[in-house]
């Protein structure tokens, strides 16, 4: 079935649902900037950003000491011997 509608109208429209698409888009731009600002000052205000070296460390234990590589490929287990 066609929809047989003058070309102005079309046009308009046309031009109507792109004007939307730009407002939808720019909201949601403008949304997702102040949400990720808001959320930096939430993470400065409760020291997040603080001791950062310890953070980094805190992954690490006895069985993954820091500097030594614990995780390979399986590839390169089995070219080791270690996998057997």
């Amino acid at each position: 079935m066609a929809h047989n509608l003058p070309p102005q109208l079309g046009e308009a429209l046309s031009r109507a649902s792109m004007f939307f698409v730009f407002i939808f888009i720019w909201s949601f731009a403008l949304f997702a900037g102040i949400t990720m600002v808001w959320l930096l000052a939430w993470a400065v205000r409760r020291g997040e950003f603080q001791n950062l070296r310890d953070a980094s460390r805190m992954i690490f234990d006895d069985g993954e000491p820091i500097g030594e590589v614990t995780d390979r490929f399986p590839e390169s287990i089995k070219a080791s011997g270690e996998g057997r």
